[in-house]
């Protein structure tokens, strides 16, 4: 009897101890939800009870799970408070989707008053079991003088079909893998925000159209969890992500989660009311201490702690961005090498409680820069730029943007480039222009397709969500991790036999412009031969300046022609200073044969585009020296196209593409066509009677496809032996460009070349 007494009281003292029920904290039994599934998350209340202090400090209380999987050691998953808002559910759409009433900022509902308290509260856990089979888990709950711990629960996940957790691929570091070891290549769009239900709807015509990828913005006016006061979280902000990321699952979207924006560090924008500055009743007196106060910092880490236990679970989050665009915050010139180092601090954090270890990032706006402090530490796991480049070829900046950033030897993305908005909807409201700029990116060796902006007032509303459909199907079936690619080599550009020999159009477009002393800003002579090559000691200048305004600039640029066949010279204008009248001539063998005054008639104004368009100036067959000058008084803005001069055509042609174990990919343009030229009013004529030649083929038969980049429509289809390593591929008659894709196949046997004579393929025009 005195037995069963002493028995009975160490247990009631093991239960005491193990629910904290004599320190004021207690942890009731965990009720797991049924049909627990692999890769699918589940949310538990935790049945906590007992004053823990603030819910957002976990230094006031912490709360988390330890779940013990299968295979491989346990994992620490942090809980979270919240109090739950709902939105009424819209109406759908005539497509099925969601509608709203936005406006057309895309800000949406930024009170939040749509969004309603369900009287729900309290702790909850989110998991997502990477492994089928039997876990275990427990919760334990901690303050400075109390604690309490759950008894251990278990459940089975059974098994689906689920890819994992995006990451950098182990097979070749310059592309993604889930860690499933499914090859990911991102191609979708900025959508960064939107009231939510707009957003959702932005975000299924995108997935409609082949996206798997997109970028959302946490900030002031979308998402702004840690706005109001520092420290404190706002349970609509957090609501609506749940909302957006929730829709993005059931998209099969992988999301870049971007955590700040530049702003909120910018004296002359959002810093006033960022609740971390001093005014605010932040711990930072001015934008640098953000980086360097220790209150601060520590503010930041429960930030992402908590990012970590509500959304890390989500199998549409691919990997978090620091910041949008650190390089424009007030401090960055100041302390580059400190806010790298904080980069390198938050990032290792942010591992450290994310029990999946997502891919982390930030972003920079000048690609044309080398961020060497940020990118040197291997914390940031993908490097990442934005290009915005004015006018120019996007399929030429996107190349040259992202080999900017080839040194760094990890995935490289370009997710933001663009026009200005005015210039994107007066110079390409057909989006070639993205089409240009998602295929040079994706066979530049990018990790991801190049991501544009201006989702909202721009692709949305003149509905080119159609530009990705093309690339999405031609790349479906690629594992770029596993091919190893390498930049094309070993191919030709030929004239078909039989072909008739016709000149194509040539587009001159300079790269340099400068208010200062340069090369380029004197008079140059510049020699243009017959291939399109262009030879001359200093690069072509992109401004021509007046006499007046800049005197010691002005720079008469002389061109040195010989054209096969009547053509045309052209100057494209593009931007015309309005300071001062501005005056273009151009001269044929000393010969005025284009004048023509720009007048300031809105002194008010910096620049203006009313004078955009094409100076045409006819050219005979033969030699030719062109002069192209500015008499005015300030700058003007242009490019030019040698209209019928390059012979033969096949110099005309520009080739992205990645040549791989088994797989080689290409994409073939016209340099002479771009969204520009034809917005100026020059229209050039396909190419045609081309081809590709394969000279150093591995043995064995190959099935090669032709494609209509446009639409991702098979063109032909074809089965080839590499003859002595040789393979030739006739093009269809192409503008807009062609891609090709040539697969080896793993089969015994000789099959005869079906390219003896060139298939039937169709002619294609414009559209």
């Amino acid at each position: 009897m005195r037995l069963q007494t002493y028995s009975r009281i160490c247990l009631g003292l093991v239960v005491a101890l193990c629910s904290g029920q004599a320190e004021g904290l207690r942890l009731g039994v965990l009720d797991l939800p049924e049909g627990i599934r692999q890769g699918q998350p589940f949310t538990v209340r935790l049945p906590l009870e007992g004053d823990g202090g603030d819910p957002f400090d976990p230094e006031a209380i912490r709360v988390e799970a330890i779940v013990r999987p299968p295979c491989g050691g346990p994992m620490m998953i942090p809980g979270y408070y919240a109090e739950i808002y709902e939105r009424p559910s819209p109406p759908a759409s005539a497509a099925g989707g969601p509608t709203s009433s936005a406006s057309d900022t895309g800000q949406g509902d930024k009170s939040g008053s749509l969004w309603k308290p369900s009287g729900e509260k309290g702790w909850r856990l989110r998991f997502r079991p990477l492994e089928a089979g039997p876990h275990r888990i427990q919760v334990r709950a901690e303050t400075p003088t109390h604690w309490a711990q759950s008894a251990e629960a278990r459940f089975t996940a059974t098994p689906a079909n689920s890819p994992g957790i995006l990451r950098v691929s182990s097979r070749d570091p310059n592309y993604l893998e889930f860690s499933s070891g499914r090859p990911f290549f991102p191609i979708g769009l900025n959508v960064c925000w939107a009231e939510p239900v707009q957003l959702s709807a932005y975000l299924q015509k995108m997935a409609a159209r082949g996206g798997n990828f997109t970028r959302l913005w946490m900030c002031p006016w979308n998402f702004p969890l840690e706005w109001k006061k520092a420290g404190e979280y706002d349970q609509v902000a957090a609501a609506q992500l749940d909302f957006v990321l929730a829709h993005c699952d059931r998209l099969g979207l992988q999301v870049m989660l971007c955590l700040d924006y530049h702003g909120a560090l910018r004296q002359a924008e959002s810093w006033a009311q960022n609740p971390y500055a001093r005014a605010r009743g932040g711990p930072c007196i001015s934008t640098r201490d953000f980086f360097s106060n220790t209150g601060a910092r520590k503010l930041y880490q429960n930030r992402l702690r908590y990012l970590a236990a509500r959304y890390a679970a989500s199998p549409s989050l691919g990997m978090w961005e620091l910041f949008n665009e650190v390089d424009l915050t007030d401090p960055y010139p100041f302390c580059e090498r400190e806010i790298a180092r904080w980069h390198a601090r938050m990032s290792r954090y942010l591992r450290s409680v994310d029990p999946y270890r997502h891919l982390v990032t930030t972003s920079v706006a000048r690609a044309h820069t080398e961020e060497e402090h940020l990118w040197a530490d291997r914390d940031m796991d993908v490097v990442q730029a934005h290009r915005y480049p004015g006018w120019r070829s996007l399929s030429v900046d996107t190349a040259r943007a992202l080999d900017l950033l080839q040194r760094y030897r990890r995935p490289r993305l370009l997710t933001e480039f663009g026009l200005d908005r005015d210039a994107a909807r007066s110079f390409d409201p057909r989006g070639e222009g993205l089409l240009e700029a998602f295929w040079a990116g994706s066979l530049q060796g990018a990790a991801a397709a190049p991501m544009p902006w201006w989702w909202d007032s721009y692709i949305d509303e003149l509905d080119l969500y159609h530009r990705l459909t093309g690339l999405a199907r031609f790349l479906q079936d690629i594992d770029f991790p596993g091919e190893s690619f390498r930049p094309l080599t070993g191919v030709s550009v030929e004239t078909l036999p039989g072909a008739a020999a016709r000149p194509a159009n040539l587009l001159l477009q300079p790269e340099q412009s400068s208010f200062e002393p340069a090369s380029f800003n004197q008079p140059r002579r510049f020699r243009v031969l017959p291939d399109g090559r262009v030879e001359g000691d200093a690069p072509l200048a992109e401004l021509l300046h007046g006499t007046k305004a800049h005197p010691s600039l002005h720079n008469p640029q002389s061109f040195e022609v010989e054209y096969p066949a009547d053509g045309f010279f052209t100057v494209l204008i593009t931007e015309v200073s309005n300071w001062a009248s501005t005056e273009v001539q151009v001269l044929v063998d000393s010969r005025v044969a284009f004048h023509r005054l720009f007048p300031d008639e809105d002194p008010g104004r910096g620049v203006q585009y009313r004078f955009n368009g094409a100076c045409r100036v006819p050219v005979s067959a033969g030699r030719h020296t062109i002069v192209v000058k500015n008499e005015g008084g300030d700058w003007i803005r242009v490019a030019y196209v040698l209209e019928s001069y390059v012979a033969p055509a096949t110099s005309a042609v520009a080739l992205y593409g990645l040549s791989g174990k088994s797989t080689i990919l290409a994409w073939a343009r016209h340099r002479g066509h771009t969204y520009y030229t034809r917005s100026l009013g020059v229209e050039a004529a396909p190419l045609d009677g081309i081809g590709l030649r394969w000279k150093r083929l591995p043995p064995g038969p190959w099935d090669i496809s032709v494609w209509d980049p446009a639409t991702g429509e098979v063109l032909a289809r074809a089965t080839a032996t590499a003859v002595n390593g040789e393979v030739r591929i006739p093009l269809p008659a192409f503008l807009d460009g062609v891609a090709v894709k040539l697969v080896r196949r793993d089969v015994s046997g000789d099959l005869v070349s079906r390219f003896g004579s060139p298939p039937e393929l169709p002619n294609r025009e414009t559209r």
